[in-house]
């Protein structure tokens, strides 16, 4: 596996292709590439669409040919491994702004799978959590509430599986025994601020707005009256409303306090 995003330009070639000896400063010995490493394999390309255009050129010539050129050799070495490929970017933007070959994208793209993001997949959330219990050797030790597992699966998850890993990995090294509920999941943006988006639902197609603020009204209603003992002033200031708003709401049924 290769990471085409994570490196330089040079490193990029020099980690696929390999290289001579001599071929630059530092190249001590001859190094096979993961070219040639993947004999009989599969190499893996991840984040490709961030791939540098010259090396695009290089990695289309060899998928073609079956043939590289290790940098600084004269001859070129034959290969025989099966290419898969991972991105993130648009790539079809991507070969119209130029940034990406569009004869490079056919000759990747015979089997495409596209992963929707995490936030639209939500089921598969507790499996996740599972995988990393158990790479963590702690599956035995830990588990996940039915609460906690739910609160996951209602964060939007910008950051992915990245993310649910970090979530998944703090709430194991800090919350106190083997049992993780839901006020141990701690949510933070990359600025590192409380998400502000941490347990509201994910918008969808027919989502009812009002119909969730009301549900969201009623339910603060109903814990200021439980809070204050029944006591609709007091109540009523906690809300900053009028105490004759609420009395009327509750007339209407629309607090229910059991």
């Amino acid at each position: 596996a290769l990471n085409c995003g994570g490196l330089s330009e040079n490193l990029v070639d020099s980690e696929l292709f390999g290289y001579k000896k001599g071929a630059f400063t530092g190249a001590e010995k001859d190094r096979e590439g993961l070219f040639v490493r993947a004999k009989g394999g599969t190499l893996f390309l991840d984040e490709i669409g961030d791939m540098p255009l010259p090396l695009q050129v290089k990695l289309l010539r060899a998928l073609q040919e079956k043939k590289i050129r290790p940098v600084g050799a004269d001859k070129e070495v034959p290969v025989d491994a099966r290419v898969l490929a991972a991105t993130n970017v648009n790539v079809k933007e991507a070969i119209q702004d130029k940034r990406f070959r569009e004869d490079l994208y056919y000759r990747i793209a015979g089997g495409q799978l596209t992963l929707p993001p995490l936030r639209q997949r939500s089921s598969d959330i507790p499996e996740l959590v599972a995988a990393f219990l158990e790479r963590s050797n702690l599956a035995h030790k830990k588990r996940f509430t039915g609460n906690a597992l739910r609160k996951l699966q209602q964060h939007p998850w910008r950051g992915n599986i990245r993310e649910l890993e970090l979530v998944v990995t703090n709430a194991l090294r800090f919350a106190d025994g083997n049992v993780i509920d839901a006020p141990d999941i701690e949510f933070r943006d990359v600025s590192g601020d409380p998400d502000p988006f941490a347990g509201l639902p994910e918008p969808h197609a027919g989502f009812d707005l009002d119909a969730y603020c009301g549900e969201v009204r009623r339910r603060l209603k109903a814990r200021a009256l439980e809070i204050t003992g029944g006591n609709k002033k007091r109540a009523a200031e906690l809300l900053a409303i009028a105490p004759a708003a609420l009395s009327k709401k509750e007339k209407r049924g629309d607090i229910n306090q059991g």
